[in-house]
C-alpha cells in the first residue's frame, strides 16, 4: 500500500509482486498524478494495454 491506501496490486491478473507493478494513468496523459487516475499494472499487464488495446474494467 501507498500513499493511496490501494494494495499495491496489478489491476488485471492480480500479481502482487512489487518489482514487477508499474503506474499507470486511466487517461493516459502522464502528467496527470491524481490518486483517482492511478493505478496498478504488472509490466505483462501494461504492455497489453498500451500495446494490444487491452481493457481495463
Amino acid at each position: 500500500m501507498l500513499e493511496s491506501g490501494r494494495p499495491a496490486m496489478c489491476k488485471l491478473c492480480k500479481k502482487k509482486d512489487r518489482r514487477v507493478l508499474q503506474v499507470h494513468h486511466k487517461d493516459g496523459n502522464d502528467q496527470n498524478y491524481e490518486i483517482d487516475n492511478l493505478i496498478w499494472l504488472c509490466v505483462n499487464c501494461h504492455h497489453l494495454v498500451h500495446c494490444h488495446d487491452v481493457l481495463l474494467n
